[in-house]
């Protein structure tokens, strides 16, 4: 991975010396210094044979090259970044990474818009600790390291001022790597067709999705698992209404459908509801859902019934200081194959940072309060346990030489008139 990187790097610095000012090449970081309670997601009130959260602070470094490029109807960024992790009073979990990925925005026509992702990476799950939201089980296997890539598109195109046609499709594969087992290597493919009916404030969308994981036979120690192949396929209807030109509500109601070879199958009802605010740099979600899926680092289906409110205001526009904010509650329940669950457990999540963005730099201050709670397993070699964990963050991040940089990955408008689509330079420009 790092010979790869290193050429990846020697032929972006070549191409860009081809490119006009559209495109340029930067060197940019971050630094950022905490402290957290439970580094490694230990259970709240360990058995004997399970290590007591460990208390510590921790640094981390991010150093990476991006080339931007930023031309009429086109925008994509390519990376690399090697990300660094030191816990200061515990120097074997110390972790490091490669992470390669390339997003883009197209505008093809005037009536069709590609957007591209590609990811590769190599890193340790004790890294998930300290961003984002978890799924149960990551937490408890924080020291094996993956190599994943991943690969999606999604394409929109306007038929009419009535119709509007949604695709997407991707795939993604994962195995361990530098852990006493046979590799597991993981893979799954999804692909989704839509039409959606456009009228005066109102849109009316009828979506289909296929979605097949595969796992090859693997040992882990000396036990052995057998292959497995999941199908997951859903139908869902979905309503969304402006209400005014700021304000926004979303209805889904569908099926999801999931099967294997081994002739189990089941059906669950599957939807949500959201209400969104979008305004000058204010925004507000509200978002109740139930949703099936496949994890692919824990070769599980998990259903998931959650309640988000997200939300972000400018707090001193003059000087880009602003606050978001994430709160999500959720009831989880996860097995090998769906209908039949091994584990299920209750997580919270809260986030708040503040952000200040002056010339040529960023300073994020966040506060992440992560907790499993409730939890449990209904077969007697599966548990999870319980478990709560806090982290402050001080991150410091800066770009050289300095550029405004655009949305590169956007996802479909979630507004009936498009207000929030993200524009790209016109010809003109």
């Amino acid at each position: 991975m790092h010979g790869f990187a290193k050429s990846v790097g020697i032929a972006t610095l070549s191409l860009c010396s081809l490119a006009g000012a559209d495109t340029t090449v930067h060197i940019s970081g971050t630094l950022s210094y905490g402290a957290t309670d439970n580094a490694f997601g230990a259970p709240t009130s360990p058995p004997l044979d399970v290590p007591q959260p460990a208390k510590t602070q921790v640094f981390t470094a991010a150093p990476a090259l991006l080339l931007f490029h930023d031309r009429p109807r086109s925008r994509y960024l390519l990376s690399y970044q090697r990300p660094y992790v030191y816990y200061l009073d515990m120097d074997g979990a110390n972790t490091v990474a490669d992470q390669l990925s390339a997003d883009g925005i197209f505008d093809v026509s005037e009536s069709d818009r590609l957007e591209l992702h590609l990811q590769a990476s190599s890193s340790t799950l004790a890294q998930h600790t300290l961003n984002g939201f978890g799924t149960p089980g990551v937490e408890n296997q924080s020291e094996d390291v993956y190599v994943q890539l991943n690969a999606a598109e999604s394409w929109t195109r306007d038929f009419s001022g009535r119709w509007r046609g949604l695709q997407s499709m991707g795939s993604g594969l994962a195995w361990p790597i530098d852990v006493d087992v046979e590799p597991a290597f993981r893979y799954q493919t999804f692909a989704e067709l839509g039409i959606e009916h456009l009228r005066e404030r109102d849109s009316y969308a009828f979506l289909t999705r296929g979605n097949h994981f595969h796992s090859n036979a693997h040992r882990v120690g000396a036990v052995s698992t057998a292959a497995e192949n999941h199908f997951l396929g859903s139908t869902t209807a979905r309503h969304r209404r402006d209400l005014t030109i700021v304000w926004s509500i979303e209805e889904r109601l569908g099926i999801t459908s999931a099967f294997d070879f081994e002739g189990s199958s089941a059906f669950f009802p599957v939807g949500g509801a959201a209400l969104r605010y979008h305004s000058d740099g204010n925004s507000a979600e509200l978002l109740v859902e139930r949703s099936v899926g496949i994890n692919l680092i824990l070769s599980q289906v998990s259903q998931i019934d959650s309640m988000s409110l997200n939300g972000g205001i400018p707090l001193w526009r003059q000087q880009n200081l602003s606050l978001s904010a994430t709160q999500r509650v959720a009831h989880h329940q996860v097995g090998p194959r769906a209908g039949y669950w091994v584990e299920s457990a209750g997580t919270f999540q809260s986030e708040v940072q503040v952000l200040w963005t002056p010339e040529h730099a960023s300073i994020a201050l966040r506060y992440q309060h992560f907790q499993r709670f409730a939890a449990g397993g209904f077969a007697p070699d599966r548990q999870l346990f319980n478990f709560h964990r806090n982290l402050v963050m001080l991150t410091v991040g800066g770009i050289f030489p300095s550029r405004d940089m655009g949305p590169v990955s956007t996802g479909a408008s979630q507004r009936v008139d498009a207000s929030d689509r993200v524009p790209l330079l016109a010809p003109s420009e």
